[in-house]
């Protein structure tokens, strides 16, 4: 197999993976991404004198030459797909901690090696130790400054430059210089001692060379693919230098939009429309009533909204008709009578002057008989009864046991009441209309405060 074939494989085997990963990095974690970052710049180190590849008479590469150029890609898609700055500050934090691990971990083995059995890190000749330590500090320099140079010269340019294939040729143009550009400074500082310095640097610019233009179709293909997040990316004021530099200012918004959004998620309340409750913060549902006594002095009380009033619950009058019994006189609100409840005034001839509850189909009632005395009426009284229907379970017993025990008693007081409930030809026409109208009227008018009197009702028992 040829150099050049190894070289493309070289190329495929840290190109392809790159790619893929920096596709998928946001749609998962963006820690998969670093993760997978720091695989590679460990790759670097260790491939960096693992072997060799001559490509001609004056360009040689190693294994770590190649994976370093995916180090830079992988970063360029990273921030690309992120659109994030502190993603540049992580990845270089990262970078750092790497390179102390990786100086520490080639200072035992070779100590294991030296002194075998025993890890003696001081049998390391001071030469050598030096020497790594010049290694490691120089490729992590220049890693931070290439990585700053190349996006502070793509924040610099892709704002000047319009279209879609100038930005793309920018991009992949910037990434092929900073590729150029580590060959020739890491020769430079390493080998600046060297009689062969200029055979050095020769060999790594063109090598560096080579590399980028190899990875420069990676960076067309990922920028086709992502063409959105490319140009959200492109409109994004990055301000990396900012980022490392911070002033006051910028800390100062940043920490207002931190604020801003623990605002925004401390109003969020999960509620389930279901069963209406709420989950607090230690993350059990409970009754939105008992949440909110938990986190305010908010005190509820019982209400009823006036579409629950109409479609749930009744007030219904009946009262003993001498000549054909018990019947309904009026109720409210105005509408027709489910038939169901039309058996309503038959239990007056089995509770009489007593506060009772019982059950029709899908109703509850509370129901109160009462009456007014009369001389003309039969017994010398008038008896009624005041009936409170709500749908089944809705009934609050306690409050229309008062509820009914205050109709009964302004319902008595109306005068001449008697009126209504007399034969025809014992009163006017005209007069038992207008009682009619009186009475309609104030039926309608008790049932419409009976939110209020409930509201009153549960603030009078706190």
């Amino acid at each position: 197999m040829d150099i050049f074939t190894i070289l493309a494989l070289h190329v495929l085997l840290f190109g392809l993976p790159t790619l893929i990963i920096a596709k998928f990095a946001t749609k998962f974690y963006m820690q998969f991404a670093y993760a997978y970052f720091g695989c590679i710049f460990i790759f670097s180190q260790i491939l960096y004198t693992g072997y060799v590849m001559p490509i001609t008479f004056n360009i040689t590469l190693t294994g770590g030459d190649v994976a370093y150029s995916s180090l830079l890609l992988t970063t360029l898609f990273i921030v690309i797909i992120s659109k994030n700055p502190v993603i540049v500050r992580n990845i270089i934090v990262i970078q750092v901690i790497l390179s102390i691990f990786m100086f520490f971990l080639c200072m035992l083995i070779l100590g294991t090696l030296i002194s075998p059995g025993i890890a003696n890190t001081n049998a390391i000749p001071s030469g050598l130790f030096w020497s790594l330590i010049s290694i490691n500090f120089t490729n992590t320099l220049l890693y931070v400054i290439e990585i700053l140079l190349m996006f502070f010269s793509l924040e610099k340019l892709k704002r000047r430059i319009r279209s879609f294939t100038g930005r793309l040729v920018i991009f992949a143009g910037i990434y092929i210089a900073v590729q150029t550009l580590d060959g020739f400074l890491y020769p430079l500082i390493i080998f600046s001692s060297y009689q062969q310095l200029s055979f050095y640097m020769t060999s790594e610019t063109l090598g560096n060379l080579v590399l980028g233009l190899l990875f420069t179709p990676f960076i067309i293909i990922f920028i086709l693919i992502e063409k959105t997040n490319f140009d959200n990316f492109s409109g994004y004021e990055m301000a990396i230098g900012r980022l490392i530099f911070p002033t006051k200012a910028d800390l100062q918004k940043r920490l207002q939009r931190a604020q801003n959004e623990i605002e925004v998620l401390q109003s969020l309340l999960p509620y389930c429309p279901s069963c209406k409750k709420v989950r607090n913060d230690d993350g059990y549902w409970d009754q939105l009533e008992n949440y909110m006594k938990s986190v305010s002095p908010v005190k509820f009380t019982n209400a009823l909204c006036p579409d629950c009033m109409s479609q749930n619950h009744r007030l219904i009058l009946s009262y003993f008709n001498t000549r054909i019994g018990p019947v309904i006189s009026i109720s409210a609100p105005r509408q027709e009578i489910e038939k169901e409840l039309e058996d309503i005034p038959r239990s007056m001839d089995i509770y009489h002057e007593a506060f009772f509850a019982h059950s029709i189909d899908s109703f509850d009632t509370a129901n109160l008989p009462f009456s007014i005395n009369n001389n003309d009426a039969r017994g010398r009284k008038i008896t009624f009864m005041i009936s409170y229907v709500a749908k089944k379970d809705l009934l609050d017993i306690p409050f229309t046991r008062y509820l009914l025990d205050v109709f009964a008693r302004q319902f008595s007081q109306i005068k001449h009441l008697e009126q209504l409930f007399v034969a025809d030809h014992d009163c006017p026409k005209d007069v038992k209309e207008e009682k009619k109208r009186e009475v309609a009227s104030f039926f309608e008018a008790f049932f419409e405060s009976i939110n209020e009197k409930k509201t009153r009702f549960y603030l009078d028992q706190l």
